[in-house]
């Protein structure tokens, strides 16, 4: 993206983060938004948004760890600022595997979407460990934690990252 800030890219008349907003609002409780660096547009929005304190660019393990502090829910979803099309019933698809288990990550039916997950908040406090110890892969971490699959096959481009130009209407 030409290094522009992604959630605030337009992609069909509004920024990508408005779209997830819309996508996800309905099925949580509260909005906790992750930032590299906060934006001033940021303060327009009715969410708390967290800066990762970190301008190396840490990826988004290091964004998570920070809205962790924050978080009071027992439960968590995760999703990236750029999937402008989830699915509405994301989180009801999770909730039915973290009876049996502690972390749930989407699979499109073709790939794994590791950064699009839901996890007990406990279970999300290993990651300040893990990026401790120097490393900063989301599939490192997943390695280091027992998940399950959620797969979504009726929606192959409710997944789909906005990462390039030509992929904005």
């Amino acid at each position: 993206m030409n290094n522009r800030d992604k959630a605030w890219v337009e992609h069909k008349d509004k920024p990508l983060l408005a779209h997830v907003i819309e996508r996800i609002a309905p099925q949580v409780d509260d909005i906790i938004i992750s930032r590299n660096h906060i934006d001033l547009r940021d303060k327009t929005l009715p969410y708390r948004c967290v800066s990762d304190g970190n301008l190396n660019f840490n990826g988004p393990l290091a964004g998570i760890a920070s809205c962790l502090e924050h978080v009071t829910t027992a439960v968590t979803l995760v999703v990236p600022c750029d999937t402008p099309s989830l699915p509405t019933n994301l989180v009801s698809a999770f909730q039915e595997f973290l009876i049996t288990g502690d972390l749930v990550i989407a699979h499109d039916g073709n790939r794994e979407q590791p950064l699009i997950m839901m996890a007990k908040t406990d279970t999300l406090a290993n990651i300040q460990a893990y990026l401790n110890s120097g490393k900063r892969s989301v599939r490192g971490w997943l390695q280091t934690t027992p998940y399950q699959v959620a797969r979504f096959t009726g929606a192959p481009t409710a997944f789909e990252n906005i990462n390039d130009e030509s992929q904005l209407k």
